[in-house]
């Protein structure tokens, strides 16, 4: 709480502030597009109040709360200093500055990463887990370290798209090539070949549901595989999908899901164990990104109800229960996402969308959607696609904490990076809370 000086709007000339012109500002450290409030008694018989920011004559969005409170709206901007100017009743006012959390800066990996990511393992290093043409590879994207294990195959938009993932955490479904029998292997903390299906040909992707049922990828249709002991072979049937762009396994095996252009009827949902389609998820046609929680209790999906971009398409945001499919949020977005991450020590979700120079991250409380930072980049920042976005980029998060975007094509692999409000994960999620709008 502080009392400030301020100056007359009519003639600009310092003058002392009356004495109940006293102002307190909470909190004094916020998100990028977070809220701040502003208490004090002179408010509650003001007739105008504006706050701009010092140096720009713009005013900032604000709305009354009470009589004595005013809530503020943090600009959209990068991690930095915010220093608020009030203009009440023909005098001005320096409110305390506002610690910003937001864009920090982007570096280029020298590996290129440019098919289907993976956020994996979860363990406070922002780790992206993908392949590349000399194998696969985990970036730490917080240190910019990147670790290749060779003899692992050949990945890229061309071949392999990624890794496979299976029911078993750690175990990947790997391939020399397009078409060569599936090797499983454990990667951490040490690499290990733990044998080969020969049954089963590496597809674009390959998912491993359970010991006898596998998902196989092409660029028009999946493949559910079932092993039959009368036939001696794998068998099943297609299923209609258009472009899969990756699969995602919950921590607990038990469910798993397809990133995918468009797929008829709905997103489908595995019952791993089973070896089944559990339930499809109607109206969501297109996924873009999806998620698992660590405990396995939810599945967070955005895409749409159609291709991207098409005429009619609608931009999706779901919580489901995983295990049941019930839908227990549902929203449409204003703006095309590319990636949904749920934070696996923290009630928070981050959803990339497109912003207007590059990649977004929205960050939401989970269990009440309230919307608590719009983090963007600047426009001197490098973008990712000209004209269809960071399609296919990911969210990692760090114990900094910091968020990464990830997003690897065209020949480069780039890494935006995004300051955390420390207090949203340290205090839990009432302090969270504090920076939704009001």
């Amino acid at each position: 709480m502080m009392s400030l000086f301020a100056g007359a709007a009519a003639c600009g000339e310092p003058v002392a502030a009356p004495p109940d012109a006293t102002f307190r500002v909470e909190p004094i450290a916020q998100w990028s597009g977070g809220w701040v409030r502003v208490h004090s008694v002179a408010l509650a018989e003001a007739g105008s109040i504006v706050i701009t920011a010092v140096g720009d004559t713009t005013p900032l969005e604000t709305r009354r709360e009470a009589d004595t409170t005013v809530a503020l709206r943090v600009p959209i901007a990068p991690s930095g200093s915010l220093q608020p100017l009030l203009r009440l009743d023909g005098w001005s006012y320096f409110l305390d500055a506002i610690s910003v959390y937001g864009y920090t800066g982007v570096r280029q990996i020298p590996v290129v990463m440019d098919g289907d990511l993976l956020v994996w393992p979860r363990n406070g290093h922002a780790n992206v887990f993908g392949g590349t043409p000399d194998g696969v590879a985990l970036l730490q994207a917080n240190t910019g370290q990147v670790r290749l294990f060779p003899g692992t195959g050949e990945y890229g938009y061309l071949a392999i798209r990624s890794p496979g993932v299976t029911y078993r955490d750690g175990v990947f479904a790997l391939g020399s090539r397009v078409g060569s029998p599936a090797e499983l292997w454990r990667l951490l903390p040490s690499t290990e070949r733990l044998g080969t299906d020969s049954g089963i040909s590496v597809g674009r992707q390959v998912m491993q549901l359970n010991p006898r049922t596998w998902v196989v990828t092409g660029p028009h249709y999946y493949w559910l595989l079932t092993w039959s002991d009368s036939l001696g072979r794998y068998d099943g049937l297609p299923f209609l999908a258009e472009e899969p762009e990756g699969a995602n396994m919950s921590p607990r095996g038990d469910r798993a899901t397809l990133r995918v252009d468009w797929v008829s009827g709905g997103a489908p949902v595995f019952d791993a164990p089973a070896g089944t389609i559990a339930y499809r998820v109607a109206g969501m046609l297109r996924v873009d990104g999806a998620d698992f929680s660590a405990d396995g209790e939810w599945l967070a999906l955005v895409g749409g109800s159609d291709f991207r971009g098409s005429i009619g398409d609608t931009n999706r945001l779901m919580l489901l229960r995983a295990a049941t499919g019930e839908i227990v949020r549902d929203t449409i977005l204003d703006r095309v996402a590319f990636a949904v991450t749920l934070d696996a020590y923290a009630p928070l979700m981050y959803v990339g969308v497109d912003g207007p120079n590059g990649p977004m991250v929205l960050v939401f409380e989970r269990d009440s959607w309230r919307l608590l930072a719009e983090l963007q980049v600047p426009a001197s920042a490098p973008p990712c696609f000209i004209f269809d976005g960071c399609y296919k980029a990911v969210i990692a998060r760090s114990a900094e904490p910091a968020l990464y975007v990830v997003w690897g094509f065209q020949g480069r692999t780039l890494v935006w990076r995004f300051a955390m409000l420390p207090g949203a994960l340290d205090a839990g999620p009432e302090v969270a809370r504090g920076g939704g709008r009001p």
